[in-house]
């Protein structure tokens, strides 16, 4: 779950949550002190991914923070898992992304040379199946990483109508989205494989069924604020008509009152949609604790699915009826 530093809510404060995303320029930039370890510092124990917060550079040609100062502040923070400083793509960028591919293989060879004890996560980036694979092998002459990440892909899933990826849209976004994890997966078998902003409660089955095994959202906070909620197997939803859409269904209304998160358990029908509507005022935070709570739990449900080797009918169940 990918989470802001110093907004509430924190998931993990309402329901037990194993992994978290934090942004290390983020916190930087909010706290003028040395904070210590991080878990103590926000409060749980979860595991922490700390990303270096390369993605806020992806429509800029310089970065505001260094290497150095990432890999001092993991030191102290000590995540379990620390993101180089990598620069993403920028589809409105294309020729600019040759000098973000050079400067990330730069600042990971510091980084990894410099680690110490601290678990690296090199970033794969590429807008082409030759693009990744010739990052894949550049990866490799610097080290064999524990854990490896793919990302830039965001705007890939967004089908990006921009003139640079033109030919990713569609049905060929989707194929080149599932070849380039197939690519990565391939050249690191053996390495935990996270994808960067692809963890929607769609998203997330794609991912797991070609091989990743860790994604990120921050989706649980935006739906929320935009006035959505989630519900298991479907995508956003409306408890009231908004902008030409429906309120839920009957069958919407029943998935909603099996919810079990901690801002739906023990109230009604009537209740829930209640503290969540789109139309009650201060219901952002309701709606942020019960998506975090769906995504989660997607999670849970596809994990209990694969050890009960029902894993392919689960995945066509979810992804039945979408262009995946």
């Amino acid at each position: 779950l990918g989470t802001l530093y110093q907004c509430n809510p924190y998931p993990w404060e309402h329901f037990s949550v194993d992994t978290i995303l934090l942004n290390a320029y983020n916190i930087l930039l909010a706290s003028k002190k040395d904070i210590g370890p991080i878990k103590k510092h926000i409060g749980t124990k979860s595991g922490i991914m700390m990303d270096s917060g390369g993605f806020q550079f992806q429509h800029k040609s310089e970065v505001s923070v260094s290497p150095e100062e990432i890999l001092k502040f993991y030191k102290m923070t000590k995540p379990d898992i620390g993101v180089v400083l990598d620069h993403p793509f920028s589809p409105m960028n294309i020729d600019d992304n040759f000098k973000r591919w050079k400067t990330t293989l730069k600042n990971t060879k510091f980084m990894l040379e410099n680690s110490h004890d601290i678990v690296l996560m090199p970033v794969i980036h590429g807008y082409t199946p030759k693009m990744i694979k010739k990052a894949c092998i550049q990866i490799k002459r610097i080290c064999e990483p524990e854990v490896i990440g793919i990302g830039s892909l965001v705007p890939i899933l967004k089908s990006t109508k921009s003139s640079s990826i033109n030919e990713l849209n569609g049905k060929k976004a989707t194929e080149f989205l599932v070849d380039s994890i197939r690519l990565v997966r391939e050249e690191f078998e053996d390495s935990m494989l996270h994808a960067f902003g692809v963890g929607g409660t769609t998203t997330m089955h794609l991912m797991y069924g070609l091989g990743v095994d860790s994604i990120d959202s921050i989706g649980w906070r935006m739906k929320a604020a935009f006035g959505a909620i989630q519900l298991p197997g479907l995508g956003d939803r409306f408890i009231a008509p908004k902008y030409r859409r429906k309120g839920l269904c009957t069958k919407e209304e029943s998935l909603l009152l099996n919810c079990d998160c901690p801002i739906c358990q023990n109230k009604d029908l009537i209740e829930r949609k209640n503290v969540l509507s789109n139309q009650y005022p201060r219901t952002f935070k309701n709606r942020a604790v019960h998506n975090a709570f769906v995504f989660n739990k997607e999670r849970e449900e596809f994990i209990k699915n694969l050890d009960n080797k029902n894993i392919e009918n689960f995945i066509n169940e979810r992804l039945g009826g979408t262009q995946y």
